[in-house]
């Protein structure tokens, strides 16, 4: 499951293993829009905004190895661009040029111009899947990507050169995001770390140690906040590197968290999404927990030439299995 934020707070999209993606009102927790068309699970959304800073269009990206341009007003399906060759696993638009960046399990970035469907790059140099991608700042001239293959890596979007390597991670990384006001870059990996690079001196200046897996993160006030393979979101002092809350109510691994100021909203293979406010937590704690129903989803076969790892292959495990 991934979640994303809408312009509007109230509102955030849910890309669901059923094939479908959801737009869900957070304050009612009910379905406003539902968008049908993919053959495989969806696993990443953008938002294409208008000029009066509505969502006007959402990109969804899917094991059936398409990316799908969606009417948010109409839920129509817009255009089908089938560059990858298997699983996308991310998606970020660019709105100066109107195009997109798009990695997938094929091992390669595409970037694609959105109207036309035009591929202006196609970048190999990782190795395994490509699991997430995020642009350095708002002029959106350089971006980075993570692998499976445990690299990090910086690139020039108009020429598509590789600027630079980062290494440290011992296997998979799953989730970049870039702290703009710190000038710091944060990954989490498989190999059951959260790192802060430097984007100054390019080093790797602080690593957190976890129990398991770490799936997703992102950064509120003083705080790193990740979600788990092992259910659980985590808060860590970032001046410390100490764990300071811990949050127990999900009944499979967190894949997906955003925040609206202290309310942290997170999404698990669980199928559900779950809230809690930062303040309120005061230290180390669980709570109860509530075994959601989920329904079995066909497993859909890769193409490529790119075999799974051993966590990619626990993820589809436990998106295709019933509890």
């Amino acid at each position: 499951m991934k979640l994303v934020q809408g312009e509007n707070p109230k509102y955030a999209y849910i890309a669901e293993s059923g094939f479908i993606v959801r737009k869900v009102n957070l304050e009612t927790g009910k379905f406003v829009k539902t968008f049908k068309g993919h053959k495989g699970p969806v696993t990443c959304i953008d938002i294409i905004y208008n000029s009066k800073g509505e969502d006007e269009f959402i990109l969804t990206g899917s094991w059936d190895k398409t990316i799908i341009k969606w009417d948010v007003k109409t839920k129509e399906m817009v255009k089908e661009y089938n560059n990858h060759s298997d699983f996308i696993k991310c998606i970020a638009y660019e709105p100066i040029n109107h195009t997109f960046i798009s990695g997938s399990s094929d091992k390669t970035i595409r970037h694609i111009e959105v109207e036309s469907g035009n591929q202006i790059k196609y970048l190999t140099e990782h190795t395994r899947a490509v699991e997430d991608i995020c642009f350095e700042d708002y002029t959106y001239t350089t971006f980075y990507s993570c692998s499976s293959d445990s690299s990090i890596r910086k690139w020039n979007l108009k020429t598509g050169e590789c600027l630079y390597t980062f290494n440290g991670h011992l296997t998979s990384v799953y989730k970049i995001l870039v702290d703009i006001e710190e000038n710091n870059l944060w990954s989490v990996s498989a190999d059951k770390t959260v790192r802060r690079w430097d984007l100054d001196t390019l080093k790797n200046d602080l690593t957190i140690d976890q129990a398991d897996f770490v799936k997703t993160c992102i950064k509120v006030g003083g705080n790193i906040i990740t979600g788990s393979r092992d259910d659980k979101i985590r808060v860590y002092d970032i001046s410390s590197g100490k764990l300071i809350k811990e949050v127990d109510f999900h009944f499979d691994e967190v894949t997906s968290l955003f925040n609206i100021k202290s309310i942290v909203f997170s999404g698990s293979l669980d199928c559900t999404v779950k809230r809690f406010d930062l303040l309120e937590i005061k230290e180390v704690t669980n709570q109860p927990k509530v075994k959601p129903k989920k329904k079995p989803v066909p497993k859909p076969q890769p193409t490529g030439d790119d075999l799974l790892t051993p966590e990619e292959l626990a993820e589809l495990e436990d998106l295709m299995n019933d509890d």
